[in-house]
Protein backbone atom coordinates (compact mmCIF):
# COMPACT_ATOMS: atom_id res chain seq x y z
CA UNK A 1 0.00 0.00 0.00
CA UNK A 2 1.40 3.33 -1.06
CA UNK A 3 1.50 5.94 1.68
CA UNK A 4 0.67 9.55 1.02
CA UNK A 5 3.13 12.31 1.88
CA UNK A 6 0.97 13.23 4.85
CA UNK A 7 0.94 9.64 6.14
CA UNK A 8 4.72 9.35 5.75
CA UNK A 9 5.16 12.47 7.82
CA UNK A 10 2.69 11.44 10.52
CA UNK A 11 3.93 7.87 10.94
CA UNK A 12 7.66 8.20 10.20
CA UNK A 13 9.06 11.71 10.08
CA UNK A 14 7.10 13.22 12.96
CA UNK A 15 8.17 10.59 15.55
CA UNK A 16 11.79 10.99 14.42
CA UNK A 17 11.51 14.78 14.71
CA UNK A 18 9.93 14.50 18.15
CA UNK A 19 12.83 12.33 19.28
CA UNK A 20 15.64 14.39 17.76
CA UNK A 21 14.42 17.91 18.41
CA UNK A 22 14.74 17.88 22.24
CA UNK A 23 18.27 16.55 21.83
CA UNK A 24 19.12 19.27 19.32
CA UNK A 25 17.54 21.94 21.51
CA UNK A 26 19.40 20.77 24.63
CA UNK A 27 22.81 20.77 22.99
CA UNK A 28 22.24 24.07 21.18
CA UNK A 29 21.26 25.69 24.47
CA UNK A 30 24.24 24.13 26.25
CA UNK A 31 26.68 25.40 23.61
CA UNK A 32 25.12 28.86 23.70
CA UNK A 33 25.27 29.01 27.50
CA UNK A 34 28.89 27.80 27.50
CA UNK A 35 29.92 30.48 25.00
CA UNK A 36 28.19 33.18 27.04
CA UNK A 37 29.80 31.96 30.26
CA UNK A 38 33.25 32.03 28.68
CA UNK A 39 32.83 35.61 27.49
CA UNK A 40 31.49 36.77 30.85
CA UNK A 41 34.39 35.09 32.66
CA UNK A 42 36.81 36.80 30.30
CA UNK A 43 35.34 40.30 30.61
CA UNK A 44 34.01 40.51 34.18
CA UNK A 45 35.74 40.84 37.55
CA UNK A 46 33.75 39.75 40.59
CA UNK A 47 33.98 41.02 44.17
CA UNK A 48 33.48 38.42 46.88
CA UNK A 49 33.42 39.07 50.64
CA UNK A 50 33.15 36.06 52.97
CA UNK A 51 32.12 36.55 56.59
CA UNK A 52 33.81 34.90 59.55
CA UNK A 53 30.57 33.08 60.45
CA UNK A 54 26.82 33.30 60.04
CA UNK A 55 26.31 35.06 63.35
CA UNK A 56 24.37 38.30 63.15
CA UNK A 57 27.42 40.28 64.29
CA UNK A 58 29.79 38.71 61.75
CA UNK A 59 27.33 39.21 58.93
CA UNK A 60 26.79 42.85 59.89
CA UNK A 61 30.50 43.69 59.97
CA UNK A 62 30.96 41.90 56.64
CA UNK A 63 28.64 44.46 55.05
CA UNK A 64 30.50 47.33 56.72
CA UNK A 65 33.83 46.05 55.38
CA UNK A 66 32.28 45.70 51.94
CA UNK A 67 30.89 49.23 51.98
CA UNK A 68 34.16 50.79 53.14
CA UNK A 69 36.22 48.96 50.53
CA UNK A 70 33.82 49.92 47.76
CA UNK A 71 33.78 53.55 48.86
CA UNK A 72 37.57 53.57 48.71
CA UNK A 73 37.85 51.84 45.32
CA UNK A 74 34.94 53.50 43.54
CA UNK A 75 36.74 56.66 42.33
CA UNK A 76 39.71 54.71 40.95
CA UNK A 77 37.72 51.92 39.30
CA UNK A 78 35.49 54.39 37.48
CA UNK A 79 38.50 55.13 35.23
CA UNK A 80 39.27 51.48 34.39
CA UNK A 81 38.91 50.74 30.67
CA UNK A 82 38.94 46.96 31.00
CA UNK A 83 39.25 44.12 33.51
CA UNK A 84 43.04 44.08 33.40
CA UNK A 85 43.23 47.75 34.31
CA UNK A 86 40.73 47.20 37.13
CA UNK A 87 42.95 44.40 38.48
CA UNK A 88 46.01 46.65 38.32
CA UNK A 89 44.18 49.36 40.28
CA UNK A 90 43.20 46.87 42.97
CA UNK A 91 46.66 45.30 43.17
CA UNK A 92 48.36 48.68 43.50
CA UNK A 93 46.12 49.57 46.47
CA UNK A 94 46.03 46.20 48.21
CA UNK A 95 47.79 47.47 51.35
CA UNK A 96 45.27 50.28 51.72
CA UNK A 97 42.38 47.87 51.15
CA UNK A 98 43.64 45.50 53.84
CA UNK A 99 44.12 48.42 56.21
CA UNK A 100 40.52 49.52 55.63
CA UNK A 101 39.24 46.00 56.32
CA UNK A 102 41.33 45.61 59.49
CA UNK A 103 40.37 49.04 60.77
CA UNK A 104 36.68 48.36 60.18
CA UNK A 105 36.91 45.08 62.07
CA UNK A 106 38.80 46.64 64.98
CA UNK A 107 36.43 49.61 65.25
CA UNK A 108 33.53 47.19 65.56
CA UNK A 109 35.20 45.12 68.28
CA UNK A 110 36.48 42.17 66.25
CA UNK A 111 39.95 40.75 66.80
CA UNK A 112 40.14 38.44 63.79
CA UNK A 113 42.02 39.48 60.66
CA UNK A 114 41.20 39.96 56.99
CA UNK A 115 42.78 38.57 53.84
CA UNK A 116 42.44 40.05 50.37
CA UNK A 117 43.67 38.77 47.01
CA UNK A 118 42.84 38.29 43.35
CA UNK A 119 41.93 34.70 42.57
CA UNK A 120 39.59 32.46 40.59
CA UNK A 121 36.33 31.30 42.15
CA UNK A 122 33.59 28.93 41.12
CA UNK A 123 30.20 30.62 41.22
CA UNK A 124 26.75 29.08 40.86
CA UNK A 125 24.08 30.88 38.87
CA UNK A 126 23.64 34.28 40.52
CA UNK A 127 21.00 36.99 40.15
CA UNK A 128 21.90 40.66 40.43
CA UNK A 129 18.82 42.84 40.18
CA UNK A 130 17.15 41.81 36.93
CA UNK A 131 20.34 40.28 35.50
CA UNK A 132 21.35 36.64 35.83
CA UNK A 133 24.98 35.55 35.59
CA UNK A 134 25.60 31.91 34.67
CA UNK A 135 27.61 29.47 36.74
CA UNK A 136 31.30 29.29 35.99
CA UNK A 137 34.83 30.15 37.04
CA UNK A 138 35.32 33.91 37.36
CA UNK A 139 38.34 36.00 38.22
CA UNK A 140 37.53 37.49 41.59
CA UNK A 141 38.75 40.05 44.09
CA UNK A 142 38.12 38.10 47.28
CA UNK A 143 38.12 39.32 50.87
CA UNK A 144 37.98 36.70 53.62
CA UNK A 145 37.18 37.78 57.16
CA UNK A 146 38.42 35.62 60.03
CA UNK A 147 37.77 31.93 59.39
CA UNK A 148 35.69 32.65 56.29
CA UNK A 149 32.96 30.21 57.33
CA UNK A 150 30.01 32.55 56.89
CA UNK A 151 27.71 33.49 54.06
CA UNK A 152 29.23 35.62 51.36
CA UNK A 153 28.34 38.85 49.61
CA UNK A 154 29.15 39.36 45.95
CA UNK A 155 28.82 41.79 43.08
CA UNK A 156 30.36 42.58 39.69
CA UNK A 157 33.32 44.87 40.36
CA UNK A 158 34.20 45.42 36.71
CA UNK A 159 32.28 46.87 35.03
CA UNK A 160 31.40 48.66 38.30
CA UNK A 161 27.98 47.25 39.15
CA UNK A 162 28.93 47.04 42.83
CA UNK A 163 28.06 50.68 43.15
CA UNK A 164 24.48 49.99 42.07
CA UNK A 165 21.75 49.15 44.57
CA UNK A 166 20.26 46.04 42.98
CA UNK A 167 17.92 45.45 45.92
CA UNK A 168 15.14 47.27 44.08
CA UNK A 169 14.97 44.49 41.51
CA UNK A 170 16.39 46.22 38.45
CA UNK A 171 19.81 47.45 37.41
CA UNK A 172 19.75 51.06 36.08
CA UNK A 173 19.96 51.55 32.32
CA UNK A 174 23.31 53.35 32.62
CA UNK A 175 24.88 50.27 34.19
CA UNK A 176 23.25 48.00 31.63
CA UNK A 177 24.67 50.17 28.87
CA UNK A 178 28.15 49.61 30.28
CA UNK A 179 27.59 45.87 30.10
CA UNK A 180 26.06 45.99 26.63
CA UNK A 181 29.08 47.84 25.23
CA UNK A 182 31.46 45.36 26.87
CA UNK A 183 29.70 42.17 25.79
CA UNK A 184 28.45 40.79 22.50
CA UNK A 185 24.76 41.26 21.85
CA UNK A 186 23.98 37.56 22.32
CA UNK A 187 25.82 37.32 25.64
CA UNK A 188 24.24 40.50 26.97
CA UNK A 189 20.77 39.25 26.07
CA UNK A 190 21.49 35.91 27.73
CA UNK A 191 21.96 37.50 31.18
CA UNK A 192 18.73 39.48 31.16
CA UNK A 193 16.22 37.72 33.35
CA UNK A 194 13.25 39.95 32.65
CA UNK A 195 12.11 37.81 29.73
CA UNK A 196 9.48 35.21 30.50
CA UNK A 197 10.43 31.55 30.52
CA UNK A 198 7.76 31.16 27.88
CA UNK A 199 9.80 33.20 25.41
CA UNK A 200 11.52 30.01 24.25
CA UNK A 201 8.26 28.27 23.40
CA UNK A 202 7.92 29.71 19.86
CA UNK A 203 11.43 28.45 19.11
CA UNK A 204 10.81 25.02 20.57
CA UNK A 205 7.64 24.50 18.59
CA UNK A 206 8.54 26.45 15.47
CA UNK A 207 9.66 23.27 13.75
CA UNK A 208 6.20 21.78 14.13
CA UNK A 209 4.60 24.91 12.71
CA UNK A 210 6.99 24.63 9.79
CA UNK A 211 6.00 21.02 9.06
CA UNK A 212 2.34 21.81 9.54
CA UNK A 213 2.50 24.54 6.90
CA UNK A 214 4.66 22.42 4.60
CA UNK A 215 2.34 19.39 4.59
CA UNK A 216 -0.98 21.20 5.27
CA UNK A 217 -1.66 18.98 8.25
CA UNK A 218 -4.26 21.13 9.95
Amino acid sequence: MKLSVKQVFLHILLPIACFLFPIFFFFSQENYSHASSEELAEKLLRFHVIANSDSQEDQAVKLKVKENILSFLSPSLSYADDKEEAKQIISSQMDEILSIAQTTLAENGFSYSAQAFLTYCEFPVKSYGDLVFPAGTYETFQVILGDGNGKNWWCVMYPPLCFVDASFGTVPEESKNQLSTLLTEDTYESIQSSASENDSIPFRFGIFTFFNDLFHLS
